[in-house]
């Protein structure tokens, strides 16, 4: 998981690399094959005392956490961010294991 924060714009782009559940793995930092019918995630915003302040559900292995969102969310734009991401079994909408970054 890699939050990074535009210094312009003030939004956050965060991105990960999704696992397989079925057929493989790599280390080679590439995607591997799903293994799923379809991609879904949550993606929980974390403020600086590890409280999440906002939750979404995208359906790619990226997500933008513009200064829009980050105004509703705390009151003001952020500086730092805890990200929290996992993928979701999009049959039984249970969450697999979750990866934590901060930036």
């Amino acid at each position: 998981v890699e939050a990074v924060r535009d210094s312009t714009t003030g939004s956050f782009s965060i991105s990960w690399i999704r696992r397989t559940r079925i057929g493989g793995a790599t280390l080679s930092g590439q995607d591997v094959p799903l293994g799923q019918s379809s991609e879904k995630y949550v993606v929980r915003i974390l403020n600086g005392g590890g409280e999440t302040i906002h939750t979404a559900y995208p359906l790619t292995n990226s997500f933008e956490y513009d200064t829009y969102m980050q105004i509703e969310d705390s009151g003001s734009e952020l500086s730092s961010i805890g990200v929290v991401v996992a993928q979701v079994d999009p049959t039984l909408n249970l969450e697999g294991h979750s990866t934590t970054a901060y930036s």
